[in-house]
């Protein structure tokens, strides 16, 4: 098991659940939605370490929140 599964702190299943029942989500399709997205997560998280990695080595530009958000 690496590091990424077993921290505590990458559990986003509150705000994953929150999300999916604003969207309207129900019963089994809740439930494949739910596990559906939280298995990306760790996938999510390593490639945001890889884009940093190539940020710091200068193989890629910084972006900031605002670059991607706004």
């Amino acid at each position: 098991m690496n590091t990424l599964q077993k921290e505590d702190n990458w559990d986003f299943s509150k705000e994953i659940l929150d999300d999916l029942l604003r969207q309207g989500f129900t019963g089994e399709e809740l439930e494949k939605q739910f596990y559906a997205i939280k298995n990306e997560i760790p996938n999510g998280i390593k490639a945001m370490l890889h884009e940093a990695q190539l940020v710091a080595e200068g193989k890629a530009e910084f972006q900031s929140y605002e670059d991607i958000f706004e």
